[in-house]
């Protein structure tokens, strides 16, 4: 291989500063066969000096245009118009909002109200002494909502609402108790002796319990089509989804995502009689399972203009007759007085503490009550939430303390 001569340039390029940084000149030191590097140089060089001393300016952006002043009232009704929320929502956040006019005046501008004036709202709940921690919290939270999304659409900082509000004094297991199965005893008994007579209240206590569900979401199934069986495993269950009716319109409501799930019906209500009077409210034309003797609670339509958006609410009163049914057996002394027992509700939390008892897994006992478990591979590929026979087997073993209640 040929010997290269290597080639060598040998200059200097010399720039000058002055007091404040930039450069002030240049000097460049050469010899003659190098002055087309040099040259070079000197050319970068005199580009950054001029570049320093005459900084190129971004054309000047126009000024962002005035916001219109947006009142309160007109923020809420543009609020309460917006077709993303469901009628459940809306009429949560109506009474919210509502308070916040009372309190802030309509007239007031909306996007005016920032942190430290919403931080003063915030100090006005916290001292209702009439109001529970909880009933405080969904205030601040749902208000501050409210606020950040006109903020969000006007190009302003997002308020804080995490931090104003109460702090907790107790675990939020607390907030509710459970019944024992001495107790849960004392209901289904109480129940039974209603059962020939008026078997929508014995199968409402009963099929609740055993389902672990909210009652709405029982009261609102359509047994016509939420009601399935899988005759390969020979397992009942109902299909909890936000299905509309044959008719195209919803009346159904779920509190969350995670509430779409597959129910299983245990043997035990089927051996006695739960699907028997599920088919013959069919049969009567009643397509929810307790709409006979309990009429659902129908809203006005809502404020954002949807077809068939009044607020339905399937279990409205049969709620209240639950807890009339539980001052009854506190009364008799058949449960005790002072307590967080709800009528339904308790009964939530006794099938939750009952799978946990029984070795239930987390992820198997969120499926079966519509919670959140897990990550991606939990919600989307593994869908046990749908897996009926897989959720029937473990309730089947984990509730056999409920079956031997039965009478």
């Amino acid at each position: 291989m040929p010997k290269t001569t290597p080639f060598r340039l040998d200059y200097t390029l010399e720039l000058l500063f002055d007091q404040s940084g930039l450069p002030q000149a240049v000097r460049i030191d050469a010899e003659p066969g190098e002055h087309e590097a040099a040259q070079r140089a000197l050319e970068t060089a005199v580009a950054g000096l001029a570049a320093l001393k005459h900084p190129t300016t971004l054309p000047a952006t126009s000024a962002a245009p005035a916001r219109a002043a947006v009142t309160l009232s007109k923020g809420v009704g543009e609020f309460m118009r917006r077709k993303d929320l469901k009628p459940t929502t809306l009429a949560s956040y109506a009474t919210k909002l509502a308070y916040l006019v009372e309190q802030a005046g309509g007239e007031t501008s909306l996007l005016d109200i920032d942190q430290l004036r919403f931080v003063k709202l915030a100090e006005v709940i916290l001292d209702n002494g009439a109001w529970s921690d909880k009933t405080k919290s969904v205030y601040i939270t749902m208000i501050g909502g409210f606020l950040n999304w006109h903020r969000l659409r006007n190009g302003l900082s997002l308020l804080t609402a995490a931090t104003l509000k109460p702090k907790r004094t107790a675990p939020s297991a607390l907030d509710r108790d459970a019944f024992t199965l001495d107790q849960l005893r004392m209901i289904f008994q109480h129940a039974a002796t209603r059962r020939l007579s008026e078997p929508h209240k014995y199968w409402a206590t009963v099929a609740t319990a055993f389902l672990g569900c909210r009652i709405e979401e029982l009261a609102q199934v359509n047994i016509g089509t939420d009601l399935k069986h899988d005759v390969q495993t020979n397992v009942w269950y109902f299909d909890f989804a936000e299905t509309p009716d044959a008719d195209g319109v919803l009346r159904k409501s779920l509190k969350r995502l995670t509430s779409w799930r597959h129910a299983p019906i245990h043997s035990a209500l089927v051996r006695h009689g739960f699907i028997d009077y599920l088919k013959a409210q069919l049969e009567g034309r009643q397509l929810r399972p307790f709409e006979s003797a309990w009429k659902p609670h129908i809203g006005k339509p809502a404020a954002n203009g949807q077809p068939n958006s009044g607020l339905i609410k399937w279990s409205h009163k049969i709620t209240k007759w639950g807890g009339d049914t539980l001052a009854e057996l506190v009364e008799a002394g058949s449960l005790p007085a002072g307590t967080a027992l709800t009528y339904f509700h308790s009964m939530r939390h006794t099938f939750a503490d009952t799978l946990a008892a029984a070795k239930v897994t987390e992820e198997y006992r969120a499926a079966i009550q519509g919670q959140a478990f897990g990550g991606m591979n939990a919600q989307t590929y593994a869908k046990l939430r749908q897996n009926h026979n897989a959720l029937s087997e473990t309730i089947e073993t984990a509730l056999g303390c409920y079956a031997e209640l039965l009478l």
